[in-house]
């Protein structure tokens, strides 16, 4: 019972309180209930939450940006790239065509465009970022 004098205050004290009598049982199913009043009370976590759904948000939207109308071709040679920058700029054919599940006529179609496009240099199997 001292949990409940912390809760109100050091004065209450339980034994001037008369017990509950017998509660009415609520039948299972949906209930009506009417909300007089509420109080919304904004914190920091809340704040914290909010941004963090905003920058997943943003990452999202970038994304589809990015993606959304972009020929499937397109999006391959940015995989591509993006690859090359992650593996610091040089990696071979072969990797490539691993990695990205390609034959070598789709290889060599991908590397032409990107030499084409003065993305990328060729020095016989090595593909490094221009």
């Amino acid at each position: 019972m001292s949990n409940l004098a912390a809760i109100f205050g050091a004065g209450f004290d339980t034994n001037t309180v008369e017990p509950q009598g017998d509660f009415e049982v609520i039948p299972p199913g949906k209930v009506p209930v009417v909300i007089d009043k509420s109080e919304v009370k904004l914190t920091k976590k809340h704040l914290q939450n909010s941004i963090l759904l905003a920058q997943d948000w943003k990452q999202s939207l970038d994304f589809i940006i990015k993606t959304v109308g972009k020929p499937s071709k397109e999006r391959m040679y940015d995989k591509v790239l993006g690859h090359l920058t992650d593996c610091g700029g040089t990696t071979t054919r072969s990797s490539l065509m691993k990695i990205f599940h390609l034959e070598s006529r789709d290889m060599t179609r991908i590397v032409d465009t990107l030499l084409d496009r003065e993305q990328i240099t060729t020095n016989g199997r090595l593909v490094s970022l221009r």
